[in-house]
């Protein structure tokens, strides 16, 4: 799955839940997740702290399960989003 592919539909449910859209950092770590990199790599190319990383990630991971109705973490994104590729494409 390309990262290209579900950044609208993410973008989308993080709007519905928090009335606001991906910030660059969000998207950063969704980018970096979907292609393996670990938190410590996402920090670098971004500029920030790992501990900064962490706490948007886990924000990030929140919104999305609430939104999802299942836990999502950096572990299982890329699993969880292949499961629910049907509802990213077509949201109810």
């Amino acid at each position: 799955m390309d990262w290209q592919e579900i950044l609208h539909p993410i973008d989308h449910i993080v709007h519905q839940q928090t009335g606001k859209h991906l910030t660059d950092l969000q998207t950063a770590i969704l980018k970096g997740v979907l292609k393996g990199q670990r938190y410590a790599t996402i920090a670098q190319q971004y500029g920030c702290s790992i501990g900064h990383i962490k706490d948007t990630s886990y924000q990030l991971w929140q919104i999305l399960s609430l939104a999802l109705g299942e836990p999502v973490h950096k572990t299982n994104l890329r699993t969880t989003l292949e499961r629910q590729a049907l509802n990213l494409v077509h949201p109810p």
